[in-house]
């Protein structure tokens, strides 16, 4: 200042956000340059396809993004614009496909519906679990669960993991186990003391064969309370059918 140097105890930050001057030549900023190029370049090429360009575009900015993803096993369009309104997602709300299925059956009808099974449960460390009704509509098979949290603390459910398997498993010959992925799921999350959560599931037709079990893993999220659940091929194959 007017000529003179004053020392002050202050720290320089370039725009990046970086401690210290940014200098484009030096070897540090050529190599960083370099080594992010090649990055880059790795990314898209192990992944490929979409993966690919959203590992590129991560490791490019050096920012995480959420990106939405809507699946169509047959969709009528390639391009969904999610700056539009949010019924392009809207078909979680229902339990058969979406709103353009025919006569779709909303969740909250579902969840209100009287239990008609009691003998397909599980309990234990103050929770109940208990599978209330099974029934298919369209070829979609419909699972209603209740949870029943009888401890003192919450209970957050993770998502859990289904699997048509073989009824008796043993040290010598051949075990069948096939996962199975439901359509839709209402009611995922943390169940508090005193309270009963209600669950929907919906799969494709699922058919049993003699020796065949379908069966539910109940996980605990930050814990350990897991459960399961059997259904066997009486209970799936003669589920009652709605109109």
């Amino acid at each position: 200042m007017n000529g003179r140097i004053i020392p002050m105890a202050l720290d320089a930050y370039d725009t990046d956000g970086l401690q210290g001057i940014y200098c484009p030549e030096t070897s540090a900023a050529k190599n960083s340059r370099h080594a992010t190029n090649d990055a880059i370049s790795t990314a898209g090429t192990t992944f490929g396809g979409l993966v690919g360009d959203i590992a590129s575009t991560v490791i490019r900015t050096g920012a995480m993004h959420t990106f939405l993803v809507a699946y169509r096993e047959h969709p009528s369009r390639l391009d969904i614009d999610t700056r539009e309104s949010s019924s392009s997602f809207s078909s979680s709300s229902y339990a058969d496909g979406g709103p353009s299925a025919s006569s779709p059956i909303e969740f909250e009808s579902l969840v209100s519906m009287k239990p008609e099974l009691f003998h397909l449960g599980t309990s234990g460390y103050g929770i109940d679990i208990l599978c209330e009704n099974i029934f298919y509509k369209d070829d979609v098979l419909f699972l209603l669960v209740s949870l029943k949290n009888g401890s003192a603390v919450s209970y957050a459910l993770s998502d859990p993991r289904f699997s048509v398997e073989s009824k008796r498993r043993t040290k010598r010959g051949l075990q069948y186990e096939k996962a199975i992925f439901p359509k839709q799921a209402y009611g995922l999350g943390v169940v508090q003391p005193d309270a009963t959560g209600k669950l929907v599931f919906t799969f494709d037709k699922v058919a049993l064969t003699r020796g065949q079990v379908f069966r539910i893993y109940f996980y605990e999220r930050g814990g350990a309370r897991n459960y399961v659940i059997t259904l066997g091929p009486v209970d799936i194959n003669r589920a009652k059918r709605l109109n």
